[in-house]
């Protein structure tokens, strides 16, 4: 996942289960082991020394909960749904792994994923050894900005390095 650094990233987590799965948000730093949580619903990180959260119950089992940098939303009508929002991404939030765990009393399931973000600062990538055109000497530099990447799998970045380099 690439995400604009300042932006909100959206991570989703659906589940279907009986017994209902509940569905738990960590999140981990490199250096730390994976705790699995057997249940209930978590915000694992807040840069806030108080605690400054709030609870909204809504009609429709949908149930929201706030801190100052995440917001977590629930849906449980046909099937348990999280939605982990995390506001004003900076570079801090792509150090470490985000995993969806759920569980019921018959089993559970995870899946993770890192974030990377994307900052406004100009990048450099060095060391183009060997272009076609052999115009190009090996660790010349080239410059990008992030704004200019269109699409998060990398294939646009890849052919604009390639367009810059020629």
């Amino acid at each position: 996942n690439a995400v604009a650094e300042h932006s909100i990233l959206d991570l989703r987590c659906t589940a279907k289960g009986l017994p209902k799965p509940y569905i738990s948000w960590v999140w981990q730093k490199e250096t730390l082991p994976l705790q699995l949580v057997t249940g209930g619903r978590y915000i694992v990180r807040s840069h806030s020394t108080e605690i400054n959260s709030l609870q909204f119950q809504f009609q429709n089992n949908l149930s929201i909960y706030a801190t100052d940098k995440y917001i977590l939303a629930e849906n449980e009508k046909t099937e348990t749904m999280s939605i982990l929002l995390i506001r004003n991404v900076t570079t801090e939030d792509a150090h470490g792994r985000y995993t969806c765990y759920v569980a019921n009393r018959l089993g559970s399931a995870r899946v993770s994923t890192v974030i990377r973000v994307l900052t406004d600062k100009s990048h450099q990538v060095a060391s183009v050894s060997e272009m076609q055109n052999n115009e190009t000497t090996e660790n010349e530099e080239i410059n990008y900005k992030s704004s200019n990447i269109k699409s998060d799998d990398g294939d646009d970045l890849v052919k604009e390095i390639i367009e810059k380099a020629r």
